[in-house]
């Protein structure tokens, strides 16, 4: 099992998701709703693991073996769901792309824990600090579970916020 590296905040990771991005739309072209940059290199401070997670939305999963193929010509090994129903998963030595329906659950959620922490400085010190903690205990998988709790709270939170919002008058 491999262990859990995490590095400092590197302010070259949007430039690096703008230029993966810019290379999925023209591989995606329609395909593509939208393209964003998730995970913790997207938040800027964020201690993460060197690796540039990339949201796809699309109108439909599954994609079509053309957009599959298109998406593994830029050097990405498709991986199925990769044990999460409704995405395909493709991976690239520092980059990993997950393309889902763009407004599901999943869709919603990566960006509303994205959004979150963006917004909140001392929750995302807070996960940070996690993030560190657990790095020291765990291997990759175990340590991916073990934020969970976090990730399900931060969410919680995220969607109360809002739900408060869009019930103001």
């Amino acid at each position: 099992m491999s262990p859990v590296v995490l590095v400092e905040y590197d302010p070259r990771w949007p430039k690096a998701f703008a230029i993966e991005r810019d290379l999925l739309v023209r591989a995606l072209g329609a395909v593509a709703i939208d393209i964003q940059h998730v995970g913790s290199t997207a938040v800027v401070k964020m201690v993460s693991k060197p690796i540039t997670d990339i949201l796809v939305g699309v109108a439909k999963v599954p994609i079509a073996p053309a957009a599959v193929n298109a998406v593994c010509a830029l050097g990405y090994v498709h991986k199925g769901e990769n044990g999460l129903p409704g995405h395909h998963y493709f991976s690239r030595l520092d980059r990993h792309v997950h393309v889902v329906e763009h407004d599901s659950i999943s869709w919603v959620d990566t960006l509303l824990f994205r959004d979150f922490l963006r917004g909140h400085p001392e929750v995302a010190l807070e996960y940070a600090s996690l993030k560190r903690e657990l790095a020291r205990r765990h291997t990759r998988d175990d340590y991916t579970l073990a934020k969970a709790p976090f990730i399900i709270d931060v969410i919680a939170r995220a969607r109360a916020g809002v739900a408060k919002l869009a019930a103001k008058p």
